[in-house]
């Protein structure tokens, strides 16, 4: 619901820029885009003229929430520990932007914070809450020089303690890829914790994506799109884990692929899309379960995926 400058309901969070479908039918595990889902958002955007606008939302947190990781002193750990000390929602992340559309495009700086709080040991105490921020900037340029519609888009973040503003699709945990007997290994956390007295270590991570749309003419349009992520552990996070000497559980991850669209007719799209995934993951795998016996971990992992979409549209 959208009045008087307003927004309630389910819609995009209001620290996205770049659009993934924009460019891609496929889920993208990199960036901060929650288009496809949404979110439970509560904002106020003032118009400040000449397409200069500010907003200040109140998103739901679970969109953004990746796992506290931490020992099995928790009180549902598992004697290998547990990726998902979460202790609820408290308060919704803040998230505030400025932005500027004109005919040559838009460009948006956005910044956000969001609590991470953490479950409560066997014990009955908890680890100090701690306050993760992300901020972010995107850019999107009209091209219509190189053919009626190009336009080229790009964003980038960086967070500490808010890791799902970078790998908004990574799936529960982050990643673990399997081909034969090699596994690549990708931890995806807000912050660490170690046991009773010590406090989390958030956990840093940035990302960068874009993506650039040629229309051919009006019935043929080929994209091209990728992007980039890490993710750094500090040392003591790394001690809290239990990190082998000179081992890590940094790590990276990219994508790249391009989609092509066919409109035979009005409001009816065919499209071919193609992506390549690589995850060069972390040197250490200690407190991470699941990996077959006779698997040799630690190894970089590539692998490609494709869609054909045909797709009926009954709204612009």
């Amino acid at each position: 619901v959208q009045l008087a400058g307003f927004t309630a309901g389910l819609a995009q969070s209001f620290f996205d820029f770049y659009a993934t479908p924009a460019y891609s039918n496929q889920t993208n595990p990199i960036g901060s885009d929650t288009g496809g889902g949404g979110d439970l958002v509560w904002a106020y955007t003032a118009q400040l003229g000449n397409g200069l606008s500010a907003t200040l939302s109140a998103e739901e947190p679970n969109q953004r929430r990746s796992e506290i990781y931490g020992p099995a002193t928790w009180s549902f750990g598992s004697a290998n520990g547990t990726a998902d000390g979460n202790g609820g929602t408290r308060w919704p992340d803040i998230v505030a932007n400025l932005r500027v559309d004109q005919a040559w495009g838009s460009a948006q700086i956005m910044g956000a914070i969001h609590d991470v709080y953490a479950s409560y040991y066997a014990n009955g105490s908890a680890p100090s809450d701690e306050v993760g921020w992300a901020v972010g900037g995107g850019v999107r340029f009209n091209l219509p020089m190189l053919g009626k519609g190009d336009n080229l888009s790009a964003q980038v973040n960086y967070a500490k303690g808010a890791t799902g503003y970078n790998f908004a699709n990574a799936g529960q945990g982050g990643f673990r890829i399997t081909q034969g007997n090699d596994t690549g290994v990708g931890l995806v956390t807000d912050a660490v914790g170690n046991g009773v007295n010590s406090d989390l270590e958030l956990t840093e991570s940035w990302s960068v994506v874009a993506g650039y749309e040629h229309n051919w003419n009006h019935q043929w349009r080929t994209s091209l799109y990728g992007g980039y992520a890490a993710i750094n552990y500090s040392d003591t996070a790394e001690a809290y884990m239990g990190t082998p000497a000179g081992l890590s559980h940094d790590f990276s991850y990219y994508h790249v692929g391009s989609r092509t669209t066919w409109t035979p007719v009005p409001n009816l799209d065919l499209s071919v899309d193609v992506m390549y995934n690589h995850l060069n993951p972390s040197t250490s795998s200690g407190h991470v379960t699941g990996i077959p016996a006779d698997a040799t971990v630690l190894a970089d992992q590539g692998w490609w995926m494709g869609m054909f979409r045909v797709q009926r549209n009954f709204y612009p």
